[in-house]
């Protein structure tokens, strides 16, 4: 099933398990490990997935996180497939906007500055696991 603009306001994340599994995951793994310091209510729950439920941009950069996160423990094709799949159209979608944006159209900033922040994540936690990558992996 292809994603496309509107579908996680229609239900999308619940259609998809790949899509589903990593929502679940950053729910309950990816969010918890966020914040810097202890919070009542975690912002990156309480503030972040309300957001995501209605704006896909933010929604798929949020796929994107929880799947980079979830390729460190992962072998699945599947699931490293969705990350990279939700990361480029996030990527696309903030393309997009900026474009919007340039031609002088009404453009959410708020909402475009949260999803390069997603990105700017999804980007520094691959990074910082390529990078280490090499200790992991000893072949004696």
């Amino acid at each position: 099933m292809p994603l496309t603009p509107g579908s996680f306001q229609n239900g999308f994340v619940t259609k998809d398990p790949n899509s589903y599994l990593l929502f679940q995951h950053y729910q309950a793994v990816t969010a918890q490990h966020l914040p810097v310091a202890m919070w009542i209510d975690n912002p990156f729950v309480t503030f972040i997935l309300p957001l995501a439920h209605s704006h896909d941009l933010i929604m798929h950069g949020v796929l994107a996180m929880s799947g980079a996160h979830l390729s460190h423990s992962s072998t699945s094709m599947q699931i490293k497939a969705a990350s990279l799949t939700h990361y480029a159209l996030a990527v696309r979608g903030v393309k997009h906007e900026l474009t919007k944006k340039l031609n002088g159209e009404d453009v959410d900033t708020l909402h475009l500055l949260l999803a390069i922040l997603l990105l700017c994540q999804v980007e520094v936690s691959l990074l910082s696991w390529m990078m280490f990558r090499h200790l992991i992996y000893n072949p004696i």
